[in-house]
């Protein structure tokens, strides 16, 4: 069974438990409609668009950044600020005006040579760990549940603060325990993986699925403070997507 599938008869199941409210991504009027529960993050789907509990975060995050009054906004008048998506599909990148010269997106391909275009004709291929863009390039770095995925989120966090300039913000959203420090599920500290915990795999529009290296937990904001960041948590909530205006 697909995992499509199986989140759209859990939402059959809990349809009667749908919950109000406007989308921060589509900005329509809509119901969210349990599809995990065990992961709020994941668990409520927007029946207008689809997005999911972490896609609205990002979305409230940008918003509130731009600032804009809404993601329909944005994809409609355009961007007044540099903006840096990883990714170049999902939710976000939907809404968003994709090919301007304010929006800059990427893949991770490592058959790509980094900064190498890709086939859409305006994205290209890079690591978080070693960006090719030139310092202080954006006003906005977007990623979205990518960091528990890399090696070395230390030269992630790096290589986004040098991108950004003063001011900048980044946008992202990851797994996250706030009752632990952090759950460290492969060592990297050597040229090769060892495994600490059985694999965790997540879906990936690219490859089908993506290993997670890591589960965030509060020191995360120890170790962004590392690297020039002050951190904001929000965290998701049916009550502050019920009440967008």
């Amino acid at each position: 069974m697909s995992q499509k599938w199986a989140m759209a008869r859990t939402a059959l199941r809990h349809i009667s438990k749908a919950s109000p409210g406007r989308c921060p991504c589509c900005h329509q009027l809509t119901a969210y409609v349990l599809v995990n529960s065990k992961n709020l993050r994941e668990g409520y789907w927007c029946v207008r668009c689809r997005s999911l509990g972490r896609n609205r975060l990002v979305a409230l995050g940008l918003t509130a950044t731009l600032p804009a009054p809404n993601m329909r906004a944005i994809g409609s008048t355009g961007l007044h600020k540099d903006v840096y998506i990883a990714a170049t599909s999902g939710a976000i990148f939907t809404h968003m005006p994709v090919g301007t010269p304010q929006l800059t997106t990427s893949d991770y391909i490592p058959s790509v040579e980094w900064g190498s275009v890709l086939p859409d004709g305006h994205s290209t291929s890079q690591s978080l760990e070693g960006l090719t863009y030139d310092d202080r390039s954006f006003d906005i770095v977007i990623t979205e549940d990518v960091l528990e995925h890399v090696r070395d989120p230390d030269a992630c966090f790096s290589e986004i603060h040098r991108v950004l300039r003063p001011g900048g913000a980044h946008i992202f959203t990851v797994p996250w325990r706030p009752d632990l420090e952090q759950i460290l599920r492969v060592d990297t500290s050597g040229p090769e993986d060892v495994r600490l915990l059985p694999d965790e795999w997540h879906g990936d529009v690219i490859t089908g699925r993506i290993l997670a290296y890591r589960t965030f937990g509060y020191g995360i904001f120890a170790q962004m403070a590392k690297h020039g960041f002050e951190t904001e948590l929000l965290r998701p909530s049916l009550a502050i997507w019920a009440k967008i205006p």
